[in-house]
């Protein structure tokens, strides 16, 4: 596996396991003191994740 590959893992399980500060991430600073990401931004940061982590899987063994 290559770096890439693992880098893209990693955020991929970021993703999934903390969505809100995932989406927040160097967006801090367009909001309010306090703001939190809706909950379809959290479903979709969790989809996204999800579809990273397969996307590596499937390159592995591909």
């Amino acid at each position: 596996m290559n770096l890439f590959a693992i880098i893209v893992l990693i955020l991929g399980v970021i993703a999934i396991v903390f969505p809100n500060q995932f989406f927040m991430f160097g967006r801090s600073w367009m909001f309010k003191e306090g703001a939190e990401p809706s909950k379809a931004v959290t479903y979709m940061g969790r989809i996204i994740g999800v579809i990273l982590v397969i996307s590596v899987l499937l390159g592995k063994f591909k």
